[in-house]
């Protein structure tokens, strides 16, 4: 795959085109999946411990519609406060009373209306940005979110049934490139530059260059394992370190090898995500 650099400060026309790609790749992949699951699929439990797969596929839609009236310019309902660790609940009382049928229905609807406002994004060369989780970002980054939400959910669904999880590289690399801005969030937050490089292996892997600075992230990434540079890299295999990054599975310094303090900086955003929220 080409080398990308994707960046929370301005978004280049081919961060806009490999975001679109992305979700349109994933949103045909996943409607196809979802409508072939049975009905004990359906009621199974999940790897997030509150949600069966129902309300997984459920939250999905909610995260979709939310990111589409995002790119209208508005913003979405109760995302003034929004908690990542609570927020999505309170969000799922709405659909309650939907069937997996009918479940499956907004799941095509909502990616489909999604799909089409960034396809005006990219068409209309749009630069303005988005009200997010962590301030003002480009648009593309909040599909990015979306497109890593339903990644990291899929497994969610798939791995408790002992079901594979066949993510093309480009899905793939799109999800570890934002869980890894993610594991640079706090430092950014915080006011802390962060410069650190991470080897993932599988499919949408290679090298991923972190640099954290001046309220802003960018992650470049290349195929390969090469010109890593100064420090020795950070490695890992790809589905393990995103999963971890975001508080699935073990720790983040069983996962990711190499010096513990480094590791450790990338792990905040988990621990954020782990404890319980009074």
């Amino acid at each position: 795959m080409p080398a990308l650099t994707v960046s929370t400060a301005r978004a280049s026309d081919a961060q806009n085109e490999f975001v679109r790609n992305a979700l349109r790749s994933q949103r045909s992949r996943l409607a196809a999946l979802l409508r072939n699951l049975d009905d004990d699929a359906w009621t199974a439990p999940s790897r997030c411990t509150a949600w069966n797969a129902h309300e997984v596929v459920r939250h999905l839609c909610d995260a979709t519609r939310a990111c589409t009236v995002l790119l209208r310019g508005e913003l979405p309902e109760g995302i003034e406060g929004f908690d990542p660790r609570t927020t999505p609940d309170a969000w799922l009382a709405r659909s309650a009373h939907e069937t997996p049928h009918d479940t499956v229905e907004v799941f095509e609807t909502t990616s489909t209306e999604l799909l089409d406002e960034v396809d005006r994004h990219v068409r209309d060369a749009t630069s303005d940005p988005v009200p997010f989780l962590y301030g003002p970002v480009p648009w593309s980054i909040a599909v990015l979110h979306v497109v890593w939400d339903a990644w990291v959910h899929e497994r969610d669904v798939l791995l408790p049934l002992q079901r594979g999880h066949e993510s093309p590289a480009i899905e793939s690399r799109a999800a570890a490139a934002y869980g890894l801005l993610l594991g640079c969030s706090p430092a950014m937050l915080q006011g802390t530059p962060l410069d650190e490089c991470v080897v993932l292996d599988g499919a949408g892997g290679g090298t991923f260059r972190l640099d954290s600075h001046d309220n802003a992230i960018t992650i470049t990434v290349d195929g390969g394992d090469s010109d890593v540079s100064t420090a020795e890299p950070l490695r890992g295999a790809l589905g393990d370190v995103v999963d971890s990054l975001v508080g699935r599975g073990p720790e983040l310094t069983e996962v990711l090898r190499g010096p513990q303090e480094r590791v450790q900086r990338l792990g905040l955003f988990r621990a954020f995500m782990l404890p319980p929220v009074s």
